[in-house]
């Protein structure tokens, strides 16, 4: 992994202003400001999260959301931060906000009390305590649950001791006595982090097998079951609030402030598409305080740096709820010691999934076309589901500010009500925003308009002009053409807010803010064919969102071992017992079948093969495989198995529907060899030199890539009945290894003899020793030779050989060598534990050499015995 690239944006100049330095200390619980920090890199993004809620930079000056994340390269995003604001039953803005820090921070870390004379507040010395970013895995967490509950004499858990992070998970309960309760017991009363209770003690205890809740085994309904549980691959968690302190970022007294207790949540997943140039958020908000709060507004704000800062525009998706930043020209050069991105730049947005909950009515509220006035549907979640008061406001306002000197209306927001007016979707002095031109009233400007607006920037996404109440003003706006007529606006260094409400937020009230970070780059045409592609990368990620951040895995990547020889390359590759191909026998149910008439097996997917790829550096991913210049298919086996009319399953295709055209584009993904599998490689050429002489170079980097993949066709995609029905995806590739993302193996061709002290290799990959039959029949299936040494026993009186030696590759076992390097001298002697007709599972071999040291193996993991 490559070092930060230096990416400043010369973001704020100052110190503590009056609004800081005037808020109310005596009331202060005196917390010190966030210090912790975590990285979040796990898959093509790296960034930087900070305990205080704000993320994406270093807190001093340089950006830190790099993406491709394999290097020393541009950044993407720079600050990203929630507002939330609100009045209370008398009219006062009660606000917490978050930028920059240039006069301190909103919010704190640490829980606030859930009760008591000191309900909604903290005292110093526990916002110390929670300073701290949990970071944890869910292949961890799998390991913690085989080795605690499952399994724990499984030998991947010799020697296991538990990771701090699952150790000291914060899922601390309050307790309170209860004298209905006998023997001195206590009532719990508050768990913090969600976690699974094996013992249902109610307390979390690692020791016992507890561990962070993710939901192991896909058994949550996200549709009807809302309780946060933990998603993504690899997750960072964090508690803060907005009480620890003074609120010296918007000026507001310790008086206003909310009591908001927030959750927090950002997670990765390691896959083999769009979804690995993504980062998510989730937000638990519960309102600690005493006061309701009407007119309240949640948001996110975002200061979108892509690349070079200076040359940026903005705009929105309203349909998606989206809101995104994209290069105003074809080249981002690098500025102001920000690096660019170059020719063909990317696009990166935030998708706002959902807000908080509308306020009830004791009605399932829906969106009706042509009916502004259900204008809290657009792009929420739970309208028109037949459900009664569960709907959740989406992005209802998009409005961008400037990075500019001077305190104009569209600057940066200093004060609290500055900020609750960008939340609402007003400029700083109160004055509306508008559509066209900036959206500023301005006669002054070309595409000027009186029209009040919801939506900046929104293009052609808002075509039943929801933004404007239904008036359809003529044009679609962009940066690009900000009205009839008028030349595109000057790129600038924009941030935007994007916010839900109003809604009314009880005392106690618990909502959730889900955003996702979504990057996608176009190598053709103008800087908007990456805002094209990044929007249906962006469906992506909504229907991931809608699928409980459920991803299909497909069978995990295997684990690579590279034997370097002279001129010539062994790979060998295995599962993990942690890994969901353990012995090959991944299966994995399709949840996005909808098809209820199919049972459980016939949507599942099961392991099918491997394919080996060469790759060109170790910057290629699995994304890339299908690029030719990237990597190179060297090498593919699958299981020897048939369709049920007899046909091979060999050759297989995805459906995949082109969301320009609106048809579907069929896909050969693999053209299998249906000749069974195996698991180990001998490589002496390079698949990308040139010239007759192709053999691997000495002392040369090589780069490799082992995919598993699973099949399933549950019906032949095709015509029936005047539709296409049939699985559209036959095949699915490994998304990730079993202990995280898809790894690259370097590997160097040598001569062996110097680092072995001199040892001189007597044998080859593929070498076969000679057999000799203790006892037992059959062939395997394989033809059959003797040595002249057991036919002169043969022919012999009484005709009766006890041992039969078979010729080398002649025997009823397959035995080669895979790695010449490990082969010890002796003689071996190999066992079946249960018939190999057994339909007890796979049949298990021992291998005891003569000084009777076993070796196991399972003989469904490979076509031969490997020694």
């Amino acid at each position: 992994m490559g070092s930060w690239a230096e990416a400043s944006a010369a973001k704020y100049v100052g110190a503590k202003n009056s609004n800081g330095s005037a808020a109310n200390k005596a009331l202060s619980a005196g917390c010190a400001n966030p210090q912790a920090s975590a990285t979040l890199d796990l898959n093509n993004v790296r960034t930087l999260i900070h305990s205080g809620g704000d993320m994406w930079w270093d807190l001093k000056q340089f950006a830190r959301y790099l993406v491709p994340a394999d290097g020393n390269t541009a950044h993407a995003l720079y600050v990203g931060t929630l507002w939330i604001g609100g009045t209370d039953v008398n009219g006062q803005l009660k606000i917490a906000a978050q930028r920059y820090r240039a006069n301190g921070p909103d919010f704190y870390t640490g829980p606030l009390n859930r009760s008591g004379a000191n309900q909604g507040e903290i005292d110093a010395a526990t916002c110390s305590e929670y300073d701290r970013i949990w970071k944890i895995t869910r292949e961890a967490v799998v390991k913690h649950n085989l080795c605690l509950n499952l399994n724990p004499s499984d030998p991947i858990c010799e020697g296991y001791t538990i990771p701090t992070d699952i150790l000291e998970w914060p899922a601390f309960s309050y307790f309170d006595n209860d004298p209905a309760m006998s023997g001195g017991q206590h009532s719990i009363q508050f768990i913090h982090a969600p976690f699974i209770d094996i013992d249902n003690d109610g307390a979390y205890n690692a020791a016992a097998g507890d561990y962070p809740a993710y939901d192991l085994f896909n058994a949550v309904d996200c549709s009807v079951d809302r309780t946060p549980y933990l998603y993504g691959d690899m997750t960072l968690y964090w508690i803060f609030n907005d009480k620890g302190n003074m609120h010296y970022e918007t000026g507001v007294s310790v008086a206003n402030t909310i009591g908001m207790e927030v959750r927090a949540q950002a997670f990765a997943f390691a896959t083999n598409d769009e979804i690995n140039n993504m980062t998510f958020y989730n937000y638990e908000l519960i309102n600690r305080g005493t006061s309701t709060l009407y007119n309240c507004y949640f948001g996110v704000n975002t200061d979108g740096d892509l690349g070079c800062a200076q040359d940026d525009f903005a705009g929105c998706d309203v349909t998606r709820g989206f809101g995104y930043v994209y290069n105003s020209d074809p080249d981002d050069a690098t500025c102001g010691g920000s690096i660019g991105y170059g020719l063909n730049p990317p696009a990166i947005g935030i998708d706002f999934f959902e807000g908080p909950y509308q306020d009830s009515n004791l009605y399932d509220d829906s969106l009706v076309v042509g009916d502004v006035n259900t204008y809290l549907a657009i792009n929420g979640l739970g309208y028109g589901d037949g459900l009664i008061d569960n709907e959740r406001i989406g992005m209802r306002r998009f409005l961008y500010y400037r990075n500019e000197s001077g305190n104009t209306p569209q600057s940066d927001p200093d004060a609290g009500i500055q900020y609750y007016n960008y939340l609402r979707g007003f400029w700083k002095n109160g004055v509306r925003m508008t559509y066209g031109a900036y959206g500023y009233p301005d006669p002054a400007q070309c595409g000027y308009s009186n029209q009040s607006a919801d939506f900046m920037f929104p293009g052609d996404s808002d075509p039943l002009h929801w933004g404007t109440g239904g008036v359809d003003m003529g044009f679609d706006w962009k940066m690009e053409a900000p009205g009839s007529g008028c030349a595109q606006l000057a790129a600038a260094d924009f941030r935007f807010v994007q916010s839900a409400g109003p809604f009314t937020l009880l005392p106690g009230a618990v909502n959730d803010i889900t955003t996702g970070a979504v990057w996608a780059r176009s190598f053709s045409g103008n800087p908007f064919e990456s805002v094209e592609l990044v929007r249906k990368a962006d469906d992506k990620a909504q229907s991931l969102f809608e699928n409980c951040f459920r991803v299909l895995d497909g069978p995990d990547a295997p684990n690579v071992t590279v034997t370097e020889l002279d001129r010539e390359l062994i790979l060998y590759w295995n599962n993990m017992s942690i890994s969901n191909n353990k012995n090959n026998n991944y299966i994995e149910e399709d949840y996005t079948i909808v098809d209820t008439t199919l049972t459980e097996e016939e949507k599942s997917y099961k392991f099918e093969g491997y394919l080996v790829y060469q790759l060109k550096d170790e910057s290629v991913t699995a994304d890339d495989r299908h690029d030719l210049s990237k990597a190179v298919l060297i090498a593919q086996c699958d299981v020897k198995n048939f369709n049920p009319d007899g046909t091979p399953i060999s050759t297989l295709i995805n459906y995949n529907t082109d969301p320009d055209l609106g048809i579907t584009i069929p896909t050969v993904e693999v053209e299998g060899a249906n000749a069974g599998i195996f698991q180990t490689l001998r490589v002496t050429e390079d698949a990308f030199a040139s010239g007759s002489d192709k053999r691997l170079v000495n002392h040369k980097k090589y780069y490799f890539m082992v995919l598993a993949y699973g099949y399933n066709r549950y019906k032949k995609y095709g015509p029936e009945g005047g539709q296409m029905t049939g699985q559209t995806k036959e095949f699915i590739a490994s998304r990730k290894s079993a202990t995280g993302k898809i790894q690259v193996y370097t590997a160097i061709p040598h001569i062996s003899a110097p680092e072995s002290n001199g040892t001189i290799v007597n044998s080859v990959y593929g070498d076969t020793p000679e057999i000799t039959r203790l006892e037992g029949q059959g062939n395997g299936g394989l033809e059959l030779d003797i040595t002249p040494e057991s036919e002169e026993v043969i022919i012999k009186d009484p005709y009766i050989a006890y041992d039969l030696k078979y010729k080398r590759g002649a025997g009823p076992i397959k035995v080669k060598v895979i790695d010449p390097l490990s082969i010890e001298k002796g003689t071996y002697l190999l066992k079946f534990l249960v018939p190999s007709t057994s339909t007890d599972g796979p049949s298990l071999i021992r291998i005891v050499s003569k000084d009777t040291r076993w070796v196991l193996l399972e003989k469904s993991t490979m076509d031969t015995v490997a020694v």
